[in-house]
C-alpha cells in the first residue's frame, strides 16, 4: 500500500476514534494497526499530532485546507468532518477543524486565505426525530430506526448505525429498543446504543436500563436478563454468544464517545466578527460566557472550520495560538485583543 494511502486510513480511522467507536470497529482498527508495523506507526504520528492543540500547522497544511475549502464553498455541502489528506486530518482536532489564516504578506497560503470569499456561518445539528410519546431520539449518521407504540409498549428497532434516546417517563408503558437480537428495557432515561456487526453496545447517560436477550424474538414475550446498567456505565453484548461485559466509564470517555450530539457551526472563511455572533448565540441559550471583540481591527480575520459549539474555551485557546490574540475573562465575558 502507497505511504499516501496508508497515511488517509490512518486519518480516517483518528476521525472515526473521535467521535466514538463501535466495538466492531475497534476490532477492525486493531486488525488494521497490526496488519503492518508501518500502519500502527502512522497512526500513532498523527494521533501527537491531534493532541496536541497549540501547535501551529505543519509545512504546506495551509494550502492543502484551503483547496479543501473552497470545494467546499462552491459545494455548500453540510459535512460533518474535513477531510483532505494527512495535514487536514491532524486538524480535525476535538470535533472540529481549524484554518490558521494570518493576514498579510508572511506567506502565499495567508495570501490565499485573504482570497477566499467569506462565508456565512452553517449551523449543524444531528438528525433527530420525536417519538409519539415525545421521546427524542438523535441519530448518528447512517442509522435507522423503526418504532412500534403499543398502549401496553414503546418499542423501537435500532436498524443501523447508533441512536441516543432521551426517554419520556411512563411507567406504564415500558421504552424497548432492539438492536441484533438485544433488547434494552428503558422507563424515563438517556442512553444510546449502537449496533455492530457482531456486538451491541449501550451507554447510559441517565437513570438505569435492564439488557436483556429474548428468547422468544418472534413472539417477545419472555427474555433472559442479561443485567442492569447504570447511568455512567456501558455494556458490549456480543449478538452469537449474548454475552454481556458490563463497566463503568470515565465522563471524559462518555463526552468523546458522544461527540456526535453535539451542535457545530460551519465557517469558511467567515469574518472573526460573524463567527463570534454565531458562538454567542449559542451561549445565550447555555448560559456561558459571551464573546467580545476588545480591539475592532480584529473583525475582518478570517476563519474557516467546522467547530463544537460547547467548546467556547478550545476556540479560544487557537485563537491565542493560531492568530496571537490573547483573551481575558471579564464577568460573563471573554474580552479578545491582539497580544501585546
Amino acid at each position: 500500500m502507497k505511504t499516501a494511502d496508508v497515511t488517509d486510513l490512518a486519518a480516517e480511522w483518528i476521525t472515526r476514534c473521535d467521535a466514538g467507536l463501535s466495538p466492531s470497529d475497534r476490532a477492525r482498527l486493531e486488525a488494521w494497526l497490526g496488519a503492518d508495523p508501518g500502519h500502527r506507526a502512522t497512526f500513532e504520528q498523527l494521533s501527537a499530532g491531534w493532541k496536541k492543540l497549540d501547535r501551529p500547522f505543519e509545512a504546506g497544511a495551509a494550502d492543502e485546507l484551503l483547496e479543501e475549502l473552497s470545494v467546499r464553498a462552491k459545494r455548500r455541502k453540510r459535512r460533518r468532518t474535513v477531510r483532505a489528506g494527512s495535514a487536514l486530518v491532524l486538524l480535525v482536532i476535538a470535533g472540529f477543524a481549524w484554518n490558521f489564516s494570518r493576514q498579510g504578506p508572511e506567506t502565499d497560503a495567508a495570501t490565499a486565505v485573504a482570497s477566499l470569499p467569506p462565508s456565512a456561518p452553517v449551523m449543524i445539528l444531528p438528525a433527530h426525530e420525536t417519538l409519539p410519546d415525545g421521546t427524542v431520539v438523535e441519530l448518528k449518521e447512517g442509522a435507522r430506526i423503526l418504532a412500534d407504540f403499543t398502549p401496553a409498549e414503546r418499542r423501537v428497532t435500532l436498524v443501523a448505525g447508533e441512536a441516543h434516546f432521551q426517554v419520556t417517563k411512563d411507567p406504564a408503558r415500558p421504552f424497548l429498543v432492539s438492536a441484533g437480537g438485544i433488547r434494552f428495557r428503558a422507563v424515563g432515561t438517556a442512553f444510546s446504543v449502537d449496533l455492530g456487526a457482531t456486538s451491541v453496545e449501550m451507554l447510559v447517560t441517565e437513570g438505569r436500563v435492564a439488557v436483556e436477550k429474548p428468547a422468544d424474538n418472534a413472539a417477545n414475550t419472555t427474555a433472559e436478563s442479561l443485567g442492569t446498567v447504570d447511568a455512567g456505565s456501558r455494556v458490549v453484548v456480543k449478538i452469537a454468544v449474548g454475552a454481556a461485559d458490563i463497566e463503568p466509564v470515565a465522563p471524559a470517555e462518555v463526552d468523546s464517545r458522544l461527540a456526535w450530539r453535539a451542535p457545530r457551526v460551519e465557517f469558511t472563511g467567515t469574518p472573526l466578527v460573524e463567527a463570534i455572533a454565531a458562538l454567542n448565540h449559542h451561549a445565550l441559550t447555555r448560559g456561558t460566557p459571551r464573546i467580545v471583540l476588545g480591539d475592532p481591527s480584529l473583525a475582518p480575520t478570517r476563519v474557516s472550520g467546522l467547530f463544537r459549539l460547547d467548546n467556547t474555551d478550545a476556540f479560544v485557546h487557537l485563537l491565542h495560538n493560531g492568530f496571537a490574540i490573547e483573551a481575558e475573562s471579564r464577568g460573563s465575558e471573554i474580552v479578545l485583543y491582539k497580544a501585546r
